[in-house]
């Protein structure tokens, strides 16, 4: 098994080497969150620190279950383009109410 993180820019000061050295074997690295025009302030950092150690990295989408998911994901796509993988993080934060786990699904599967 390998051992992976979440980077985002809530991480501001990581040390990848210490990281690796920690047995992380790898990143998923917040690309974006919902409808949000921007990419997260860190990616690219986040993304050049994982890749001068040769630590695989890939993108990863903060989903707003609250916002339409198929606009979401057309945003994914502009971001990324055709045929690009990226995680899709499906979570509720406190203040946005908590779904069902039904719900959550049937959201999943139209994004």
């Amino acid at each position: 098994m390998i051992e992976l993180t979440d980077l985002s820019k809530y991480n501001r000061k990581v040390n990848y080497t210490r990281m690796k050295a920690a047995g992380i074997g790898g990143a998923w690295i917040r690309l974006c969150q919902g409808l949000d025009t921007s990419l997260d302030p860190l990616y690219a950092v986040h993304k050049q620190g994982c890749e001068a150690l040769g630590l695989p990295n890939g993108p990863y989408f903060f989903a707003d279950y609250r916002k339409d998911a198929r606009l979401q994901a057309g945003r994914l796509v502009e971001l990324l383009g055709e045929g690009r993988a990226a995680a899709l993080d499906l979570e509720y934060l406190d203040g946005w109410g908590k779904p069902s786990g039904g719900a959550m699904h049937q959201w999943a599967c139209s994004f």
